[in-house]
């Protein structure tokens, strides 16, 4: 400490630092989002590409709208859709005999952001940042826009896992590959965060062959990557079928568009006829629901507020009043609303697993494996993996490790993987070591900004190892490192002679050397069992 030089006889007062400066430990969970959404405003902003945080879904919504709502229609049993992209949902049929309809997914546009988003809060999420790089009237996913929003939020800091649901909904398989292989690039060159990675074609998935197949085509896909990049990244298969959307949530405006309107209508009148015989007076009231169909109000809060009579035209129903009041008429649109939500609830399993890691880091710490726990809103995965077909998943050849997510009796769904992409590396085979490693780089590197111009001299160099050590004592303290001591546990040095040269300090660096145990998990517990004869040792 510097001597003061005192001119006045007195008694002076001085309280010099007793602690090093302290680290504050970097945010661990913040996904970037990256997709469509149906509007990009808030306030008369243009969110258009700008990276925006949100902290809850309401947050969400007030600033880029509600999710996307897909179209269907009925068509005739034995009749094929118009489009190859449009699928028939299989385990339904409206009516029986001659009269029987089966329901299509037009398949045309479809978008995963906002359902992901919801599962993400249902998990746990907190903060996130979301990038809108198109909204629904963009007409279908485009690689072009993707690779536009993962640009956008290269730069910004705070995000530490990226996010892009929409990628799956890429038609090419090389459109696909290329905005992964962008994800895993920036990661690598940011060194703050990980890429959370859907499998292209995930959907189409029902048996072993069929994956193999979407797999070995992930696995190929991303080989343009530099190795390095691997360790940033974490895949997880298969899709899942989720309780996002509700039958509650599914508008009669789905089911009404140019294709299927009149045979909607035809459908319905004569379902009324089966059920309504003449003289049955309910037969006109329901008529006069059918003849509203294409001709009902959107579904904004102003519209619901507003009493019948005052609407215009009067008495006209909303969308979800209208389909509310054709269910209870006609039993079988219940049935038929609920299939339809159904096919809107299969996510790409991103989402679900940003809210899991969230709430392990904030439970139990990121130094934990985001493993061998539920997910919230998960029916069941869209495929039901076993323990033979995992162990190619788990440990390949090549080291492209995807994380299962599988079910098992008495416990159901859970996630059964803690692998990044770089699995046969020694060092960053385990997400939560990556995802460690990062907090401790992140958190000491915006610690030592503030040294930086400081003098190159063994007083700042005390400070520092210090200030580092406190903050891994804190990590050890918490069971984030591995050894029965701090010793063991972690070590740091910074100094002439130790880490520096008499040209690195006339050069103006000060390097720092830190080496950690890290904490690896019990991935393959093996129980031996003998027998004792009796009276042996």
């Amino acid at each position: 400490m510097a001597t003061v030089q005192h001119k006045t006889p007195g008694v002076y007062i001085s309280e010099p630092d007793s602690f090093p400066p302290a680290i504050v430990g970097v945010a661990t969970a913040v996904p970037a989002f990256i997709g469509y959404t149906s509007k990009a405003k808030d306030k008369g902003k243009d969110l258009n590409l700008v990276p925006t945080k949100i902290s809850s879904m309401a947050d969400y919504v007030a600033k880029f709208g509600p999710g996307f709502q897909e179209s269907y229609y009925l068509l005739p049993v034995g009749k094929k859709p118009k489009d190859s992209d449009h699928v028939i949902i299989s385990n339904f049929t409206l009516f029986e005999g001659a009269d029987a309809f089966q329901l299509v997914e037009s398949g045309d546009v479809n978008f995963n952001l906002y359902s992901s988003i919801d599962l993400f809060y249902g998990n746990g999420g907190g903060e996130a940042w979301i990038v809108s790089c198109g909204t629904f009237d963009s007409g279908a996913v485009s690689r072009g826009d993707l690779l536009a929003g993962l640009e956008a939020i290269k730069n910004v800091v705070g995000p530490t896992m990226l996010v892009i649901p929409d990628a799956v909904l890429l038609k090419l398989p090389e459109d696909f590959n290329m905005v992964a292989v962008g994800m895993l690039n920036q990661c690598l060159d940011r060194r703050d965060r990980v890429a959370i990675l859907d499998v292209h074609d995930a959907r189409t998935v029902s048996d072993a062959t069929g994956m193999d197949k979407v797999i070995g085509a992930f696995r190929s896909g991303i080989a343009g990557a530099p190795p390095e990049s691997l360790r940033y990244g974490i895949a997880y298969f298969p899709n899942l079928r989720t309780s996002v959307i509700a039958t509650e949530d599914i508008s009669i405006s789905s089911f009404t568009g140019p294709d299927g309107l009149d045979t909607l209508k035809a459908a319905l009148t004569k379902a009324v006829a089966h059920l309504y015989p003449a003289p049955d007076a309910r037969a006109d009231k329901i008529a006069n629901y059918i003849g509203m169909l294409g001709k009902s109000l959107d579904d904004t809060d102003e519209i619901r507020k507003t009493p019948l009579p005052a609407r215009t035209p009067p008495n006209q129903l909303t969308h979800r009043e209208l389909g509310q009041a054709l269910r209870a008429n006609i039993p079988a649109l219940g049935d038929m609303f609920h299939h339809a939500a159904e096919s809107q609830n299969t996510l790409p399993p991103s989402g679900a697993m940003a809210g899991v890691f969230t709430t392990t880091d904030r439970d139990r710490g990121v130094w934990n494996a985001p493993a061998n726990v539920g997910i919230n809103g998960l029916i069941e995965p869209t495929f039901d993996i076993n323990q033979t077909q995992q162990e190619d998943l788990n440990v390949p050849t090549e080291g492209k490790a995807v994380n299962a997510i599988r079910t098992f009796p008495t416990r159901g769904p859970l996630v059964w993987g803690a692998r990044t992409l770089d699995s046969n590396s020694n060092d960053w085979k385990y997400i939560q070591v990556r995802r460690t490693m990062i907090y401790v780089e992140q958190s000491v590197k915006t610690a030592l900004n503030s040294f930086v111009f400081a003098p190159n001299t063994a007083t700042t160099w005390t400070t520092v190892v210090s200030m580092i050590e406190s903050f891994l004592h804190g990590l050890w303290s918490a069971g984030g490192l591995m050894g029965a001591s701090p010793a063991e546990a972690y070590g740091v040095q910074c100094g002439l002679g130790s880490t520096m040269t008499a040209d690195d300090i006339l050069n103006g660096n000060m390097i720092v050397h830190v080496v950690l145990q890290m904490v690896h998990p019990a991935e393959f517990i093996e129980l031996v069992f003998k027998q004792q004869m009796l009276g042996g040792a």
